[in-house]
């Protein structure tokens, strides 16, 4: 089931701007309940697997939390196709995506106070270049989504030119975020992964294996769609 609330469909049926502005915040609100738990639940994790409690380590916590609370956002379509009970859960997807933004955005702002911004001519020889890349590009097509879903894209757009928008915008970004996360932070995963030391995973690694189920969820659903599709025309 892929539902998503538009203003347009909204006032169609009867709903005012004010009971929408009303129903957008509550569900900002419960999202963002959720949201904090994550965020509070990578910190400490980030914290056991470090043995510290640093800058980096709120660094590595937003980054986290950032993949973990977007992770649902793209996922919810593909639990409502497969089991029902996600049905009524789909509506949180905006809520969640952009506040999984705003968690990224934070963890950029950190890693430019700590970092500094790249001064240098981007030659993508590196390691570092192409992590960088990767981040900024995932930024902006998070940033992109929120436009998408706005009264003057949707006007632009069209319902269904703004569901499919999203869904590429989203699981584009997606890949890079767990490419940015692949590259600055893979030889800490292959250490760990040889001596299993400290006996906690880092944060990072158990963000990227669920993003990666995430998009492997989604890749199943498209491919349920296509059988379904082949047995009906057979």
């Amino acid at each position: 089931m892929h539902c998503i609330v538009l203003c347009d469909t909204l006032y169609a049926t009867g709903v005012s701007r004010l009971q929408w502005y009303r129903m957008t915040g509550r569900l900002f609100r419960r999202a963002a309940l959720f949201s904090t738990f994550i965020t509070l639940f990578s910190l400490a994790w980030s914290i056991a697997h470090r043995n510290s409690l640093s800058i980096y380590t709120w660094q590595e916590a937003f980054a986290v939390a950032a993949i973990l609370v977007i992770a649902p956002s793209l996922a919810l379509s593909s639990f409502a196709y497969f089991w029902n009970f996600a049905d009524k859960l789909v509506v949180y997807r905006k809520s969640l995506g952009v506040q999984g933004l705003l968690l990224g955005l934070v963890h950029i702002g950190i890693a430019i106070v700590n970092n500094g911004i790249a001064s240098s001519a981007l030659t993508l020889e590196s390691t570092r270049d192409l992590s960088i890349v990767t981040g900024y590009l995932a930024t902006l097509l998070f940033v992109l989504m929120p436009v998408a879903t706005s009264g003057r894209g949707i006007r632009i757009l069209g319902g269904k030119r703004v569901r499919l928008a999203l869904r590429y915008l989203g699981y584009t970004g997606y890949l890079l975020v767990l490419a940015h996360g692949a590259l600055i932070a893979g030889d800490r995963w292959l250490r760990w992964l040889q001596t299993l030391d400290p006996m906690i995973p880092p944060a990072t690694l158990g963000a990227f294996v669920i993003g990666v189920a995430v998009v492997l969820l989604r890749i199943a659903l498209f491919v349920s769609q296509v059988h379904k599709k082949h047995v009906a025309r057979a």
